[in-house]
């Protein structure tokens, strides 16, 4: 509409494993995401092995420097239901902002996510935001301003995304759903009848991409008598690699892939069952997949839910960030009327 003043929205998906960006102007059919390694590193806490590559940018956290979207591992990432207020989590939203100050350092508005158990905490939500909002220094010549920071669970992100995808988006608003993101510490799950947030059935578990590695780490060591380590089992799953080398030899992934899914999804579809039982139908009509472990819970939801329409996200790891910027246009078309 005419006289509307365009807005810069952003859509923030701070992962343990990845930082998921999307960003555009609301006046703009064109939007840009971008997906960067969520590794940061402390100044004081590096080698002399700089292997800095095009992605790594350097940022202040309360005066002090850290290195993000580096090469390697983070060494200080702690894997928990307090990692919103850790000064790693900070670093790498800083580092998203220095990102984005190449193209505008004004955000009108930005829309992040949390677990679903965690979204409806306001002991959580309201440090975040006040964190996240508001003018924030990068490094001696960038300041970034965020004016409006919303807060909404992770699978609401990918149902946003999803609707802004398919060719019937009506049908989703007729329809029992059950939204699926298993990431990396979590598997976040939220459910929608006749497109109303059901908040009693929505829910995570921990029985995520990290309880699998885990249950992996724990097979080998029973069997080969030594452990690979989780890191080195995560950067085979982030690289997409089958195997791992362990003392010269190669170590086929795939069988103890399969073993711990036998032992891990149970627990999950267990207490997804539980949890929708506070559905007004035990009907599930739809079932959207998205999440950096789409692939690996693929399975388990079709098996859990035969009779369901799956759909996989075309783009899985940043679906939340897509969703999560179509829900900030959302809110400018709500205030403009």
């Amino acid at each position: 509409m005419k006289g509307e003043k365009k807005q810069f929205i952003v859509g923030y998906d701070g992962g343990y494993s990845n930082t998921k960006l999307t960003y555009g102007w609301s006046d703009h059919d064109k939007f840009t995401t971008e997906i960067f390694a969520a590794t940061g590193i402390r100044e004081q806490a590096s080698t002399f092995l700089k292997r800095k590559n095009q992605d790594e940018v350097t940022v202040q956290v309360d005066g002090e420097k850290w290195a993000v979207f580096g090469p390697g591992k983070s060494q200080e990432r702690e894997i928990n239901s307090g990692y919103s207020k850790t000064p790693i989590y900070k670093a790498l939203y800083l580092g998203a902002l220095d990102k984005i100050s190449k193209v505008t350092k004004e955000i009108d508005i930005l829309v992040t996510g949390l677990p679903a158990s965690q979204a409806r905490n306001q002991a959580i939500v309201k440090p975040l935001i006040a964190m996240m909002q508001g003018v924030h220094k990068i490094d001696e010549d960038t300041e970034v301003v965020v004016r409006k920071v919303l807060v909404i669970a992770q699978g609401s992100g990918v149902i946003n995304d999803v609707l802004n995808s398919i060719d019937d988006p009506n049908r989703l608003f007729r329809s029992n759903i059950l939204v699926v993101d298993p990431g990396y510490y979590s598997v976040d799950y939220v459910v929608y009848e006749k497109g109303n947030l059901n908040e009693r059935a929505s829910n995570s578990s921990v029985e995520a991409v990290r309880s699998l590695i885990s249950t992996i780490n724990e097979l080998m060591r029973d069997e080969i008598h030594t452990e690979p380590g989780l890191d080195t089992i995560e950067e085979a799953f982030r690289s997409n690699e089958k195997s791992i080398y362990l003392f010269g030899k190669e170590y086929d992934l795939i069988p103890y892939i399969e073993k711990a899914k036998k032992i891990v999804y149970p627990r999950l579809l267990s207490q997804v069952r539980n949890d929708l039982s506070f559905m007004s139908t035990d009907r599930v009509d739809e079932v959207l997949l998205a999440g950096g472990g789409a692939n690996l819970y693929e399975g388990a939801v079709r098996e859990a839910y035969p009779n369901a329409r799956i759909n996989v996200s075309a783009e899985p790891v940043a679906s939340n960030s897509r969703g999560f910027f179509f829900y900030g246009l959302g809110e400018v078309e709500s205030q403009n009327g």
